[in-house]
């Protein structure tokens, strides 16, 4: 898909279910992708995003299976709730200049293993990363509990009593 004219954004669901996208082109201009704009996209490989983007919908990539990495432009400070839900083949995505992160955003991503974390993390759910390949590396756990930079994002266990790290600077929502 290749865009051309005066378009500034792509409306909810717009190319849902198309399994001919093989790669995606955004302009420069484009400020904003609707809800599960590009759900289900199941051969979509390659994604390239403007410096312009401001929004990236709710599950907005949802389910697309052969998406192996996206760089997110600086404009993106937020992850909606379920955008790269099942996309079982990304490998790394940088959430350095990421401020707030959805549930089950990155839900079921088996084989992200490439986190790149900054310290601009305010809001983070416990279930954004659930059953991804971050979420099932047992290197990432620690006393029962998963750190994902300087945030705790998960509990594994029924314990009484955790040791949190003393550089701790948030516990996600939903943890215990």
């Amino acid at each position: 898909v290749l865009f051309k004219g005066r378009v500034i954004e792509i409306d909810n669901y717009a190319f849902r279910n198309n399994a001919q996208i093989k790669s995606v082109v955004i302009p420069e201009g484009i400020v904003s992708i609707g809800d599960y704009a590009f759900e289900n996209c199941k051969n979509l490989e390659i994604v390239v995003l403007p410096q312009s983007l401001k929004t990236i919908g709710r599950g907005t990539f949802m389910h697309c299976e052969k998406l192996k990495n996206i760089v997110l432009p600086a404009t993106i400070t937020s992850i909606s709730a379920e955008t790269f839900a099942c996309c079982h083949s990304l490998e790394c995505i940088d959430l350095s200049h990421i401020r707030s992160i959805g549930e089950y955003a990155f839900v079921k991503c088996d084989s992200l293993n490439n986190i790149a974390i900054g310290d601009a993390f305010a809001e983070i759910y416990a279930s954004s990363f659930q059953d991804s390949g971050y979420y099932m590396h047992h290197g990432n756990w620690m006393n029962g509990l998963m750190y994902l930079g300087k945030w705790v994002v998960g509990c594994k266990g029924s314990k009484d009593e955790y040791i949190i790290k003393k550089d701790t600077a948030g516990i996600a929502t939903d943890v215990f």
